[in-house]
């Protein structure tokens, strides 16, 4: 077969980094084969996989059951490539025993690390050649081009906004989670390379620059001994173009005054943070390794309420941690009555083997977990609605995402970032001269739990 005969196309499970991986990968083989949105008509299908929870493994592997079935079609190749092949990748073991127990290479042909674009195209040229399954991975992955100061060419999922990823890996190293292991330690991306890559997404007319890392606070240690996301942001801010630069993903120690002057007096950056909080007792936050105490939280959400007062801040929590009582969770419950958060989502603590906290005692039950879980998410419900009714009557700038119908466009403000939260829908009488590529300026009409509506001014 030769490659320009071959068609490829790509399902993404999990985070928006790994939507950002995805598009560098699909763009680096679209220079060797062509590319399919279409799986009935695909050669070659790559799942890049989750693999922070147990919970997430499971449906990679129900994904990759469901794609084998095109096997019937034209599918001559499988791969699974992403976190849970990276996960697979640091225990040797763990990957014998998912081939064997699970028949992995059964359903698979080629798991694939976060290699170079090329080597990746050449696994699947060798594949299809001579039909010999195989596990390929490589300790200095550039993860599809990430990092290559001279290929930064990606796709783009939605023509109005992007994730620009800004480092991998995580020096963090909580007690609960897999990350570190999975991608590594922290690595900055060159400031020169994620400058261009910017300037790239905003002169395609995207509208919302979504900067996201697995903590977005370390950039630029590692490259400049520095800490640099000001530096950046300052930088990205200067871009002569109408868009929104929206932070996710910040280490709450990082939070200072450097952070809430850029964030209130820089015209693109809007009034949105994404701390994830993870607990407030401090007897938890020190088994989680999370290096901040609750004193320390309060004082740093104080401050952010205090000098920009309409900021929207969303962030989670993890309940059920080894060793939490009804107490801690009364405490972290007290946190959330204080309604510092629009937007919050709750994690049920999952024992992961490789962690810290996989061997701590008290392990709590899941029922216990999940009623906690539920409190809380009860409770925010409530808040939800409370500050969403303060919208009513009041205008915004509206960013369109889908359309929903002739008459309807699904969409956000400032305060709502794509996937992880409530929608704005503005009604409209037709989308024929409806510009879908530009801010528009609108009243909140009316209000639900989540989401709002609202109409053009």
């Amino acid at each position: 077969m030769d490659k320009n005969e071959i068609l490829i196309s790509i399902v993404t499970l999990g985070c928006n980094k790994n939507q950002t991986d995805s598009e560098f990968l699909l763009k680096g083989l679209s220079f060797y084969s062509n590319i399919t949105s279409n799986l009935d008509e695909a050669d070659v299908i790559i799942l890049n996989t989750c693999a922070f929870l147990e919970e997430a493994r499971q449906e990679a592997k129900k994904y990759l059951s469901d794609l084998s079935k095109y096997k019937n079609k034209n599918l001559k190749c499988l791969i699974m490539t992403g976190c849970y092949a990276e996960f697979l990748k640091n225990n040797e073991k763990n990957l014998e025993k998912e081939k064997d127990k699970e028949n992995l290479f059964e359903k698979v042909d080629l798991i694939l690390g976060l290699l170079d674009v090329k080597s990746f195209f050449l696994a699947i040229k060798n594949f299809l050649e001579n039909q010999i399954k195989t596990s390929i991975f490589d300790k200095n992955n550039n993860i599809f081009g990430l990092f290559d100061e001279n290929k930064i060419n990606r796709t783009v999922s939605h023509p109005n906004y992007a994730y620009l990823k800004i480092s991998e890996g995580c020096n963090n190293r909580c007690s609960y989670c897999l990350i570190p292991s999975i991608r590594g330690n922290f690595r900055s991306r060159k400031k020169e390379i994620i400058l261009k890559e910017a300037n790239i997404l905003i002169n395609k007319n995207i509208k919302e620059i979504n900067i996201v890392s697995q903590d977005i606070g370390q950039y630029g240690l590692d490259l400049y001994k520095n800490y640099g996301l000001i530096n950046l942001l300052d930088d990205i801010d200067r871009i002569e173009k109408d868009f929104w630069i929206r932070l996710l993903y910040l280490h709450p120690k990082y939070i200072n005054n450097d952070l809430v002057h850029l964030i209130k007096n820089h015209k693109n950056i809007v009034n949105y943070l994404d701390i994830p909080l993870q607990h407030i007792n401090d007897k938890i936050l020190k088994k989680m390794n999370r290096h901040i105490t609750k004193t320390e939280i309060l004082k740093k959400l104080d401050f952010l309420k205090e000098n920009i007062p309409d900021i929207c801040i969303r962030t989670t929590f993890i309940v059920g941690f080894p060793g939490e009582t009804e107490n801690d969770f009364k405490e972290l419950l007290s946190l959330v009555e204080k309604k510092y958060f629009d937007r919050l989502g709750v994690f049920t603590y999952s024992r992961e083997k490789g962690t810290l906290a996989y061997d701590m005692k008290e392990q709590i039950p899941e029922n216990i977990k999940n009623i906690r879980k539920d409190e809380i998410m009860k409770l925010q419900q409530k808040i939800s609605l409370e500050k969403n009714k303060v919208y009513l009557g009041k205008t915004f700038k509206f960013l369109p995402e889908t359309v929903e119908n002739q008459n309807l466009i699904k969409g956000r403000i400032f305060s709502q970032t794509s996937q992880s939260d409530p929608n704005t829908y503005l009604k409209i009488k037709s989308i024929k001269n409806f510009d879908f590529f530009a801010f528009h300026d609108v009243k909140i009409t009316k209000c639900e739990i989540y989401d709002l509506y609202c109409e053009l001014i």
